[in-house]
């Protein structure tokens, strides 16, 4: 999944290992429950293995380290961001969607879907059930593609009504209908064909604009320059209608739920995140460069004074070799980790299938 892990070894000496028992402990009552754990509340989950003595000795250890801390005086403990990025870079181990989580999920890979707005919101709706949080999914748009080949085909007799077929080098399939202002000739539709698959091939889908656009400055005056007039028209009615960048997002109010954030300052701050968005695209748009497929953004890591109380769960979607999106998760730092990358790392996998197979965006 592209995270780091770095496992415990087997010959650690036994403090080291009862170390990372009672943060885990803590960490885990902590996601459950979300109020401070106390030593005796970890004695009696260890069964009294270990005396409150001990383990408050451990806890003492522990926040000297950096991995927990005192919400407030005479209170149990709770994780810090770093006590967090220790635990999903060490202490984290695979995890696996239940058998009810991946029918949930599959439902988005089993219908036949011809809508990218369709395909996407339903897959953000979903990741927001099953994860009880906020999810988000990013489509950056096909002008990172390259043009592979168009086809242009008559729908009916009356020669202006087309079907444009385009096909991308990663394997895209889009679909337009386009109503011409006057009827086509055949010869001339083939030409035009010919045109736009020489001159375009290889093409990244960001250049083409500019690439017809100076072949018409080229053939001012020449038999060619209306054919080209007529392909960068074509193009600007199908290819490039396309926005070059889309987020979706879902399940708001079940951030807003969660106890951390019952304070209004903080539900303020978290609507105005959402509202403005520009962090979260910022974030998600780093995805779009890494070859990490998955990664984890918790809390004051990301620099940005609104997303300190939250951790962002994301991975990258393809088409064949290019990545076109991200998929994500926001909830509080407080999270499940391991389950919700699991989550995440799914629907990508799947949502790049199905966007790979639709016959139309």
């Amino acid at each position: 999944m592209g995270i780091t892990r770095i496992h415990i070894k087997r010959n650690s000496d036994t403090f080291e290992l009862r170390r990372c028992q009672i943060f885990t402990e803590i960490l885990n009552l902590y996601i459950q429950t979300a109020t401070p754990v106390g030593s005796r509340t970890i004695a009696r989950r260890l069964r009294n293995s270990l005396s409150p003595a001990t383990i408050r000795n451990i806890m003492a250890d522990l926040e000297e380290m950096g991995y927990i801390e005192h919400p407030y005086t005479s209170a149990g403990r709770v994780p810090t961001d770093q006590g967090y990025r220790y635990y999903v870079n060490v202490l984290m181990q695979e995890s696996h969607l239940t058998k009810d989580e991946e029918e949930t999920i599959r439902t988005v890979y089993e219908r036949h879907w011809t809508e990218l707005e369709e395909i996407i919101g339903r897959a953000s709706r979903l990741l927001s059930e099953v994860s009880n949080q906020a999810a988000l999914v990013l489509f950056s748009g096909v002008s990172r593609d390259i043009f592979k080949r168009i086809a242009l085909i008559l729908l009916d007799s009356s020669s202006n009504r087309l079907l444009v077929v385009f096909v991308s080098a990663s394997g895209l399939i889009r679909n337009y209908k386009v109503e011409l202002p006057e009827p086509i000739e055949d010869i001339q539709l083939e030409r035009l064909n010919r045109l736009l698959n020489q001159e375009l091939e290889g093409l990244p889908l960001s250049q083409i604009e500019y690439h017809l656009k100076r072949r018409m400055m080229m053939e001012q005056g020449s038999l060619y320059y209306n054919l080209f007039k007529q392909a960068l028209a074509m193009i600007k009615a199908t290819i490039l209608t396309s926005k070059e960048e889309r987020l979706w997002l879902e399940g708001t109010s079940r951030v807003l739920e969660q106890p951390e954030f019952r304070e209004v300052a903080r539900t303020r701050e978290l609507l105005h995140l959402l509202e403005e968005k520009e962090p979260l695209l910022e974030l998600l748009r780093q995805d779009l460069e890494q070859d990490q497929r998955c990664r984890i953004y918790i809390g004051s890591e990301m620099e940005n004074k609104a997303m300190k109380w939250y951790s962002l769960v994301t991975c990258s979607y393809k088409i064949g070799n290019r990545v076109i999106g991200t998929v994500g998760i926001l909830g509080p730092t407080r999270m499940e980790y391991s389950r919700l990358v699991a989550l995440v790392d799914r629907m990508a996998g799947l949502l790049g299938k199905v966007i790979s197979q639709m016959g139309e965006l």
